[in-house]
């Protein structure tokens, strides 16, 4: 490959990358994805306003930590989902809420396996 191709290659891959991040932002739902230990390695604006957090302190923490927040049993609930994501590759969409000083807001949540390329580990997309 010449360096002119690999120029070409970098330039494409950015383009790709920005696209992406660009679709990430624009979407009016809550998007994260998760490494196979659950710790979010990707998270959308939408996401962090439904914490009222900022993007830094949502990256690298585990997706249990924004679960616990959630009313009801929504850790024990998302457990069972992930079990039946693995098992079967897909999941039924499932509600949650959170209760805030202003409002309850509902969550219908929905789950991917995300395949890595680099080895067998599966992330997850949870949106």
């Amino acid at each position: 490959m010449t360096n002119e191709d690999q120029r070409s290659l970098q330039e494409a891959t950015q383009h790709t990358i920005k696209f992406f991040e660009s679709l990430l932002a624009a979407s009016p739902d809550g998007i994260v994805i998760t490494d196979p230990s659950q710790n979010i390695i990707v998270v959308n604006v939408s996401f962090c306003s439904i914490f009222g957090r900022h993007r830094r302190e949502i990256l690298e923490t585990s997706l249990f930590i924004w679960l616990d927040q959630l009313d009801d049993d929504a850790t024990d609930t998302w457990v069972a989902l992930e079990e039946q994501l693995r098992t079967k590759e897909s999941c039924p969409d499932n509600e949650f809420s959170v209760t805030t000083d202003e409002q309850v807001k509902y969550l219908s949540v929905n789950a991917s396996l995300l395949d890595r390329i680099a080895n067998e580990d599966k992330g997850i997309i949870v949106s």
